[in-house]
């Protein structure tokens, strides 16, 4: 995969991954479980290889589980401070995260200071 902008789907997840510059910002939507994790887990990876920042939008992702927590860790272990996220409007999500502790540790970006107002407020696209 290249940091070009496009959008993969794989079961109830879909993965926007969007070139900005010297960052790349992957958006999650949907539900991120085990069958799907892997997906947005290479995205990651990638991304993050490539050196430059990356932001991972949890704004539309609306469940996630414990392998969805794994494969988060593992992104923040690799990516350091090049790694920011974005949070979710879904209870759920940020339960979990403040549950695990993991929202403490993540480097957090409130969504006005990454996008215009105007793109902020955008949904996702399906692909073409």
């Amino acid at each position: 995969m290249s940091t070009d902008n496009f959008q993969v789907h794989d079961g109830l997840l879909a993965v926007q991954q969007t070139s900005q510059g010297k960052r790349i910002r992957i958006a999650l939507k949907g539900e991120m479980d085990l069958a799907n994790t892997e997906t947005p887990g290479a995205m990651l990876r990638e991304a993050l290889a490539s050196g430059k920042e990356v932001l991972v939008d949890l704004g539309k992702l609306e469940f996630l589980d414990s392998t969805g927590v794994a494969m988060l860790v593992t992104a923040m272990q690799e990516g350091g401070k090049r790694l920011s996220f974005q949070p979710s409007e879904y209870p759920a999500v940020g339960r979990l995260l403040r549950l695990t502790g993991l929202d403490e540790r993540m480097n957090i970006v409130p969504i006005a200071e990454v996008l215009p107002a105007a793109e902020a407020s955008r949904p996702l696209q399906p692909a073409a």
